[in-house]
């Protein structure tokens, strides 16, 4: 845990530096516990496209087995879930997910518990999300 404590307290001070801070308190950590899942659905939408390059590096990725491939997709998608709703992260004007500091006080227990619920009821769109990516892009190809 230092580690990781050490690596976001780094983190933290390089956006800080560059002047990437993201205000949190509670209403903001409400925002995402409450997020309606057609919002979340297009959330992650958002996270596919952002990381394309990283989901097709591990899906195609002949060092694993399927399984293990699909299980790090879905635990990255999770994780920059996980970093958007404590403030290290959003997704940009543009698509791209931008980085900052957090400044503000860390969810109690109660909601960050709220907070792991949010995420994990999130998990069952990621299939059907890329499901409809896919058939967008088929139907994109069909129609060239």
């Amino acid at each position: 845990m230092n580690n990781e404590k050490n690596l976001f307290e780094d983190y933290g001070r390089i956006c800080e530096d560059d002047g990437a801070i993201n205000p949190v308190n509670l209403e903001f950590y409400l925002s995402f516990i409450n997020m309606s899942d057609d919002h979340m659905k297009a959330l992650i939408r958002q996270i596919i496209i952002a990381q394309s390059d990283d989901i097709n590096r591990i899906m195609f990725s002949q060092d694993q087995e399927s399984q293990d491939r699909e299980k790090d997709i879905y635990n990255m998608i999770l994780n920059v879930l996980s970093l958007i709703s404590h403030g290290y992260l959003s997704i940009g004007e543009d698509g791209d997910l931008r980085c900052f500091k957090p400044v503000g006080p860390a969810p109690d227990d109660e909601t960050q518990q709220l907070i792991e619920k949010q995420i994990s009821h999130a998990e069952g769109f990621i299939y059907d999300v890329f499901q409809e990516l896919s058939a967008e892009q088929k139907q994109r190809q069909s129609s060239q």
